[in-house]
């Protein structure tokens, strides 16, 4: 009988421990080899299995989800910098073969090109170093910022001719659980965009609830249209590449809210373009 008992017992560890266990084992070790399925929960497995097999799960859609974005920055990167290298590799081609017989005006003309190409080439730089370091900042602990100092300088450093910021009452907002900076730099970014898309008045607003501080930003512009909404935060993604635009700037605001566990939105108005910030309170 004893021996009997062993046996089911045997069997019941085999079927709600150690196969569960084998078979996660190995869908891990597919996966660090950059494939494989991802097994289903047994339900015949322990409840901490179950949970075991969901959260890895849920790490692999995660590890799938940063690969594709790693495959896709890849080869914007690819594309963005191939167009000013391409267009200085030829000019200093053509001034290589025919700089004797080319008037004066025509080698400062390709001169002003690679100039510009490689002015181009350094801002990508410089925007793809404030993209690695905003998405490899971590929450602060223990900041308590109030908004308004910040939204103050913002406000004030872009205002310009033909363009007003207003900004709402903001000396009754709760301090929020985000770096001054941060703000700073996100509604710089906002009203910059705003500006540049040609409006000539932006409003910042605020409401706070029981646990964060949406902190609005809209304009009167032309507005963002409804075949760029889904791709505006991707990087490069930009309308005004022409006038020298990146296309990073959305995705740096973006990156740095979320390491403070704070979100950034394109929500739908009447007219114009609206952002929210959502902003946990300290």
């Amino acid at each position: 009988m004893i021996f009997g008992l062993l046996v089911l017992m045997a069997g019941l560890v085999s079927r709600g421990v150690t196969r569960p266990i084998e078979q996660l084992s190995a869908a891990s070790r597919a996966v660090a080899a950059g494939g494989g399925d991802i097994p289903p929960t047994p339900a015949t497995a322990a409840v901490e299995i179950r949970q075991l097999y969901e959260d890895f799960r849920a790490m692999a859609e995660r590890i799938e989800r940063r690969s594709g974005y790693l495959r896709d920055f890849a080869a914007a990167v690819s594309h963005e910098f191939k167009t000013p290298l391409a267009g200085i590799g030829g000019a200093v081609e053509l001034l290589q073969d025919h700089l004797e017989t080319m008037s004066p005006e025509e080698r400062q003309r390709f001169l002003g090109n690679i100039a510009a190409d490689a002015d181009r080439l350094s801002q990508l730089v410089g925007r793809l170093l404030d993209l690695a370091r905003a998405d490899m900042a971590t929450p602060e602990a223990g900041v308590a910022v109030s908004v308004e100092p910040a939204v103050r300088r913002a406000a004030d450093g872009q205002a310009a001719e033909g363009f007003r910021v207003d900004v709402d009452r903001l000396d009754a907002i709760p301090p929020v659980a985000v770096p001054a900076a941060t703000i700073e730099t996100v509604l710089t970014v906002l009203l910059q965009n705003a500006r540049q898309a040609g409006a000539s008045t932006a409003r910042v607003a605020a409401e706070a609830s029981a646990v964060e501080l949406v902190l609005s930003v809209t304009d009167d512009g032309p507005g963002v249209p409804a075949a760029d909404r889904e791709r505006l935060f991707e990087p490069f993604f930009t309308s005004r590449r022409a006038e020298g635009g990146t296309g990073l700037g959305l995705s740096i605001a973006r990156s740095l809210l979320a390491a403070s566990h704070a979100r950034l939105e394109l929500v739908r108005s009447p007219t114009g373009a609206r952002f929210e910030m959502a902003l946990p309170l300290a």
